[in-house]
């Protein structure tokens, strides 16, 4: 059973004609990001990276209370709270029998397996990307954990899939698994699903910016 989004409004950024179907599909209604035009409560759907710019906008709106979900896993001008340089890293070798993939029960996992994902239900999902060297998120959703040596004798690295972090009032999801890459496949579909049900359910009502916020987007690299 699919997250049913009959009384949820959405914004949307860069999402292509596939995402914006499956998400009327069940019932939301969809607007378009404006970089002026806040809401209460908000809940951001984002597809492929906007420019710089509209960063410097998402990350405005996140400050003053909106939930936005990243479905790619493109971190141009991506900045959680990092005292050292992270970013996306290929999945390389590593499957089944090298990682284990762990995701809590969780809203963005309703009526789906979670716990240990199996490839019987995720399948490409789990040979994607992970997040490394990036910041432990306030709520960590899904993880990569590395069970052994690679071919080359070289230890592999843990890191993060699906997780949130809090900014200000607001708050954002990033994603490595390749959702847009493999859409129409059932686990993809459902988890757009929750995550966009679940921005819908956490989002903030709207407050104002902190003092000095462009100058904070500008320590961030945002510009």
């Amino acid at each position: 059973k699919h997250a049913d989004l009959s009384k949820t409004t959405l914004t949307v950024l860069g999402v292509d004609p596939r995402i914006k179907e499956l998400l009327t599909s069940r019932g939301a209604t969809l607007r378009e990001f404006q970089a002026g035009q806040m809401f209460d409560r908000e809940a951001i759907v984002v597809g492929t990276a906007p420019d710089v710019a509209t960063w410097r906008a998402l990350y405005q709106h996140i400050a003053r209370g909106a939930h936005a979900i990243l479905l790619s896993s493109d971190t141009r001008w991506f900045a959680p709270p990092s005292s050292g340089k992270g970013g996306v890293t290929g999945g390389g070798v590593g499957w089944l029998y090298r990682q284990e993939i762990i995701a809590r029960n969780h809203p963005i996992f309703r009526d789906m397996p979670a716990k240990v994902l199996m490839p019987d239900y995720y399948g490409p999902l789990l040979k994607g990307e992970y997040f490394n060297k990036i910041v432990v998120p306030d709520e960590s959703v899904v993880i990569r954990l590395w069970c052994t040596l690679s071919s080359r004798g070289e230890m592999g690295t843990d890191g993060v899939i699906v997780g949130t972090y809090r900014h200000h009032a607001g708050k954002f999801t990033v994603n490595a698994f390749n959702l847009l890459g493999n859409l129409g496949m059932p686990a993809a579909d459902r988890m757009v699903l929750n995550m966009a049900a679940h921005a819908a359910a956490t989002a903030a009502p709207l407050q104002p910016l902190p003092e000095k916020y462009d100058e904070e987007l500008d320590k961030l690299g945002i510009k």
